[in-house]
């Protein structure tokens, strides 16, 4: 269900917040952005980010940046910690990981 309020995020996305204070992207306002003058698709970010074993849920947005025009930002969400792993990744982690694909 969608509330009344809603709003457009500076990267270009719609979202809202619901009763309860947690916040939803629902849709882009753009499918790429460009960093370092190349085209990005925010989701093939997301399709390696999801491919990695810690993580549940993905989404990546460009923001502006002074010296690249647009870099990517991501939004994750990480699974819970399994019985057998204590330790889940950390920001660098998934960061080495993108870059490594």
């Amino acid at each position: 269900t969608f509330h009344s309020f809603s709003l457009i995020l500076s990267v270009g996305d719609i979202g809202y917040y619901d009763d309860a204070g947690q916040f939803y992207i629902v849709e882009r306002m753009k499918d790429s952005f460009k960093c370092m003058g190349r085209q990005v698709l925010p989701t093939d970010i997301e399709a390696v980010l999801l491919s990695h074993a810690d993580v549940a849920e993905a989404a990546v947005a460009g923001v502006p940046h002074d010296q690249y025009n647009e870099v990517a930002k991501a939004f994750v969400v990480l699974k819970p910690a399994s019985q057998n792993k204590a330790i889940r990744a950390t920001e660098n982690d998934l960061q080495d990981f993108v870059a490594g694909i």
